[in-house]
């Protein structure tokens, strides 16, 4: 039978340790080191778990020193587990969404901002006086794309800003009227 050594001051059994350890300790450090929590923002930040996921294995590529983890790729069900039992006061929505909290490495809102110039200038030939979401998402996707970003915004967040920011210029529910672009 195997003993294990117990240290009563500490609540912790010595000399054991697990293979999951050290991925949950970097996914850790890189939470507290990149994720800005907005408890109190009305600006409706969100990141979903594989935007996450992406920032996480892009970070952990960046570390020096860090060879066993290089090619280490972190799913959305384990990372959802990792930030309900270690920061259980994040808000996570059908379990996808973590509410009110961005991150430091990319800025989402700031992506789809400088795109909308872009955006205009690749629709201003187009003899029509509507843009679909569809169609926009289409040109900041190609922004992106021709920006070599690691991330890319889901079409409902992309959707959700554009509510947001140009809400007066939405027709119909799903078109951006012309106007935006002058």
């Amino acid at each position: 039978m195997v003993k294990y050594e117990y240290q009563e001051t500490s609540d912790a059994f010595l000399n054991v340790t697990s293979k999951y350890l050290p991925i949950v300790c970097d996914f850790i450090t890189f939470w507290e080191k990149n994720m800005i929590i907005n408890v109190n923002s009305n600006n409706n930040e969100e990141l979903e778990l594989d935007e996450i996921s992406t920032l996480f294995n892009f970070w952990i590529k960046q570390k020096e020193n860090n060879e066993k983890l290089k090619n280490v790729n972190i799913n959305e069900d384990y990372i959802q587990k990792i930030i309900i039992h270690f920061f259980p006061t994040i808000e996570i929505i059908k379990d996808k969404y973590i509410l009110n909290v961005s991150c430091s490495i990319w800025n989402k809102t700031n992506d789809i901002y400088d795109s909308f110039e872009f955006i205009k200038q690749s629709f201003k030939n187009k003899n029509t006086t509507l843009l679909s979401f569809d169609d926009a998402y289409n040109f900041y996707c190609k922004f992106m794309d021709d920006k070599l970003s690691k991330c890319i915004v889901s079409k409902r967040y992309f959707e959700k800003y554009l509510y947001f920011k140009i809400s007066e210029f939405i027709v119909y529910d799903t078109f951006i009227n012309t106007q935006w672009f002058l």
